[in-house]
């Protein structure tokens, strides 16, 4: 059995930001992901360790229009 004060927890926080919400109906129909962000926690403690990644809703818009997966 592992001894709690010697474990080691490691956790990736996730952040994601949306186009926004509905205020009436499916609170989700409509909107897009813009930005997913990640950071990793260990022991509670930040390590620095970032992950970012912007979307692009109109270029995501006009790819899947064109039938494209490269659109600048």
């Amino acid at each position: 059995m592992t001894d709690m004060s010697t474990a080691i927890t490691r956790q990736i926080v996730l952040d994601t930001e949306t186009t926004g919400m509905n205020q009436i109906g499916a609170h989700y129909e409509g909107h897009k992901i813009i930005e997913i962000g990640a950071v990793e926690v260990i022991n509670r403690r930040l390590t620095g360790n970032i992950f970012m990644f912007t979307l692009n809703p109109i270029a995501l818009s006009i790819r899947k229009l064109l039938g494209t997966r490269h659109c600048r």
